[in-house]
């Protein structure tokens, strides 16, 4: 054989490989990106049916948990830090709604409330 001959058999050994070996690692690849936690924020009175199944759908098909996060409005002229009841007895009636829809499909949960400001509040 002349050198040419087994360059291009190298060349198609190498390329041979690469199509067995490509699926391989690309499926690792996807599965070392999986998260482990999928953020949920929310604020309101109410939450999306559609947009809660979505989200724990979508947690359960990655393995991730769900971690649904009342949004908590401070007006500018409170500390960040100042209690909010009004706003806990708004997020705790839709947080456990959503952790026992979560707990039917057998979707880990960690469930919060953070608090913070917009432009538009004074």
């Amino acid at each position: 054989m002349t050198w040419v001959e087994l360059t291009a058999a190298g060349l198609a050994l190498i390329a041979a490989l690469v199509l067995i070996a490509a699926p391989l690692l690309r499926r690792r690849g996807l599965r070392a990106r999986s998260p482990e936690r999928i953020l949920f924020p929310f604020l309101g009175k109410s939450v999306s049916r559609s947009t809660l199944d979505a989200a724990l759908r979508l947690a359960r098909a990655e393995s991730a948990r769900l971690v649904p996060a009342y949004l908590a409005m401070v007006p500018m002229q409170l500390s960040l830090a100042a209690p909010t009841p009004k706003e806990c007895e708004t997020a705790m009636p839709l947080l456990e709604a959503i952790e026992q829809r979560a707990s039917r499909l057998e979707v880990p949960i960690d469930s919060r409330i953070e608090r913070g400001r917009t432009p538009g509040m004074r």
